[in-house]
């Protein structure tokens, strides 16, 4: 029976869709579709979420071994990452080995990684944080 008219006119097929956290590998995912021939709706099946989580959690992991990898390509130490993202090695780590990763760890590695390059430069340096702009970081006198 359709959810949105009530009608009993639904036929019900696989769909496949395909998911990609940013830097992420690109996953796909089949789950059940319901459509109504009266009202012309499509709607989700029960089997959504069991099918997109899985899919979105594989993705999102390599998303963060990806970015890792930027990082240690380009000579970012994990010290560095330590004192940038505020972790220490084995929360590094436990993202790296983790079935799931958590969307803020992904988000927060993207920003410093598209938008603060200058600030992992700086700390990478040593030289600190006191006079930090938008797209990078100068080095401060003050000390």
């Amino acid at each position: 029976m359709c959810a949105i008219c009530g009608e009993k006119t639904v036929t019900k097929e696989k769909t496949t869709w395909v998911i990609q956290e940013p830097y992420g590998s690109i996953e796909y995912f089949s789950f059940t579709t319901i459509k109504c021939s009266s009202c012309n709706e499509d709607l989700m099946g029960d089997d959504f979420d069991a099918a997109v989580i899985p899919a979105m959690n594989k993705s999102r992991k390599a998303s963060v071994i990806n970015i890792l990898n930027f990082f240690e390509q380009n000579n970012y130490s994990r010290s560095t990452l330590e004192r940038i993202f505020g972790l220490d090695q084995g929360t590094i780590d436990k993202y790296i080995e983790a079935e799931v990763v958590e969307q803020s760890f992904v988000m927060l590695m993207l920003t410093y990684r598209s938008f603060f390059p200058g600030l992992l430069l700086s700390a990478d340096a040593g030289e600190g944080f006191n006079r930090c702009i938008l797209f990078g970081a100068e080095k401060s006198n003050q000390d």
